[in-house]
């Protein structure tokens, strides 16, 4: 097991850390989350997430920045910084993709799976820019979701609930993974309830579990919430955003099918609409989000089929999304592979495996943020190993289905 954990994650940084070197900029620039870096590492101040002078902000979620912030610090903000920050970002998806023998060992009790599935995505980097580019926190969350995984794996091969103790580590992780991206919080609530029916024979036990798991999580949570409500004046418990998210993915110009995605980021959000920057500098970032808010409600009820209509059109953006690469091929293997792990997770419900209801929660829980915003090629990342895990089953299966029929046809002739 650790020999083929440790080839993966070799092969996962061989095939990603030379041409993220290669497409490193000269000096450290990006979006929101690598502005607040800077800001963090040069000044110590979560400031600034959509430009200089825009003050403090709760615009990204802090994990990944302050390990930014920690990666800027030692290398600096010149061109041995902007590699730092894309090697980081190998490190965390090769350190991800290393953790799936192990994970497909616990819930299949079998190596060929893990093996399999891990090798494919370390070899076929499809959705490239999301796992090099470091500007945002795919990366990271792929690693902490992956770690989350390992977890439900472990207690789903012991059949049994955790000990406190085991309560206590599992809401260090998942306290982690919260602090990196709010879209493992519908998984929690899915989990949460799915585990009152299954351990509605251990009702107690499994409360006590759940109490001491959640209560782990608003102890990693408060830091960032008392640093949110000193900074504000508001309670905050995780990003400021939800407003400008929901705004700028319904409007008028979002709802034209023939829109894409830079269409209306262009004139909806102040990351790349001067007036909508000076807006946001005068208004503050609570009071503007506030406004965006309900203009987005607003649009929603006057607008509902519009609002509907898009909801199908976001789910086929997410799980087939525009990889922004220079060939088609890439696009395409991607697209196979999403459709076989589909196909996978039909097999594993027809076969009724224990895993089965995990699996679905972790990927509707985390696409059902992106129902109701816009679709982007890196937001399905986070959630790649479920999709390679299941591709392992499916290809491992069919080949010792085919390697059992050409056995059985040598015997009868």
């Amino acid at each position: 097991m650790r020999k083929i954990c440790l080839f993966i994650f070799i092969l996962a940084l061989l095939t990603r850390i030379p041409f993220a070197i290669k497409q490193a900029p000269d000096a450290v620039s990006g979006p929101e989350a690598i502005r607040v870096a800077v800001s963090l590492a040069k000044s110590f101040c979560y400031c600034d997430a959509l430009g200089d002078g825009t003050g403090s902000t709760a615009h990204v979620l802090p994990l990944n920045v302050i390990i930014q912030a920690a990666a800027l610090k030692i290398f600096g903000f010149e061109k041995a910084g902007a590699i730092a920050i894309k090697v980081l970002s190998c490190l965390q998806v090769a350190c991800g993709l290393a953790l799936i023998p192990i994970i497909c060992f616990y819930i299949f009790g079998d190596k060929a799976i893990g093996a399999v599935a891990g090798i494919l995505g370390a070899a076929f980097p499809a959705n490239w820019w999301a796992q090099t580019m470091g500007h945002f926190e795919p990366t990271l969350a792929f690693l902490m979701i992956s770690c989350t995984l390992t977890l439900a794996g472990y207690f789903h091969a012991q059949r049994r609930i955790p000990t406190a103790k085991e309560s206590v580590y599992i809401g260090l992780v998942t306290g982690l993974t919260v602090l990196t991206t709010t879209s493992i919080i519908p998984i929690l609530a899915f989990l949460f309830i799915y585990g009152l029916f299954l351990f509605k024979n251990s009702y107690r036990a499994y409360m006590k579990f759940s109490s001491i798991t959640a209560l782990v999580v608003v102890l990693m949570m408060s830091p960032w919430v008392i640093r949110n409500y000193m900074a504000f004046g508001s309670v905050i418990p995780l990003r400021s955003n939800l407003g400008l998210e929901l705004q700028v993915s319904n409007n008028d110009i979002s709802s034209r099918q023939d829109a894409t995605y830079y269409d209306y980021m262009r004139v909806y959000h102040p990351f790349t609409n001067k007036d909508e920057l000076q807006k946001f500098r005068d208004m503050g970032e609570i009071s503007y989000n506030k406004e965006k808010m309900t203009l987005a409600k607003n649009w929603i009820l006057e607008n509902p089929g519009s609002f509907l209509r898009m909801m199908p059109e976001r789910f086929i953006r997410f799980w087939f999304p525009d990889l922004q690469m220079p060939s088609r091929a890439f696009e395409y293997v991607h697209n196979f592979i999403t459709i076989s792990a589909a196909l996978a997770l039909i097999v594993i419900f027809y076969q009724k495996h224990n895993f089965r209801w995990v699996f679905l929660i972790y990927l509707v829980g985390f696409e059902s943020t992106y129902l109701v915003i816009q679709a982007n090629a890196r937001y399905r990342f986070p959630i790649e190993q479920i999709v390679l895990i299941l591709c392992g089953y499916l290809y491992v299966n069919l080949f010792r289905l085919l390697q059992q029929k050409l056995k059985d046809s040598t015997y009868a002739t």
